[in-house]
């Protein structure tokens, strides 16, 4: 699970707030990369959001191996460099897969051979497990799907529409 903070807008970390936002997200997903700045400007405007990031690879197995990468890069590193990872993982054109998040990650100062041992681990796949069975769960079909409260909002809708659930979620 990632969290954003709004003090620093791609830096994850558990943070109080009166709503929750979660995404799933693909980091292959062209309609997720077009809803990150939203996501990211909600992040900017409202101190009492918290929001959720959760790895939804669904788009195929280079979605999978960057969603491996990503997850280690959080384990080892911790939120402020999973935080810059993220936003240039989401923010890259074409397709990402597990070398181009490796090189990424090491651009980032992180050890290859550390990170690879992590994104092949077991705890990576219960992960990712879980978030996949939990979007079953919740009949997502989709990325990105947005919760917010007890609603369900699939596909990149933007900003106003992600801030008319949040006022309605505080109501």
């Amino acid at each position: 699970m990632l969290f954003f903070s709004r003090k620093t807008i791609w830096r994850w970390e558990i943070t109080a707030g009166d709503v929750t936002l979660v995404e799933f997200f693909d980091f292959n997903c062209a309609y997720c990369k077009r809803a990150a700045p939203d996501v990211q400007a909600l992040v900017a405007s409202d101190p009492n959001l918290r929001v959720v990031l959760k790895d939804f690879p669904i788009l195929g197995e280079q979605s999978v191996e960057a969603a491996k990468v990503g997850l280690a890069v959080k384990r080892l590193m911790g939120a402020v460099v999973a935080g810059e990872f993220h936003k240039r993982l989401i923010g890259l054109q074409g397709r990402a897969d597990g070398r181009r998040a490796m090189e990424l990650a090491e651009e980032l100062g992180i050890d290859h051979q550390r990170l690879e041992t992590e994104a092949s681990g077991k705890d990576i796949e219960t992960i990712i497990a879980t978030n996949l069975a939990l979007a079953q769960r919740l009949g997502l079909t989709g990325t990105p799907s947005f919760i917010v409260g007890d609603s369900i909002i699939e596909g990149e809708v933007g900003v106003e529409l992600l801030r008319k659930a949040i006022k309605a979620a505080r109501q």
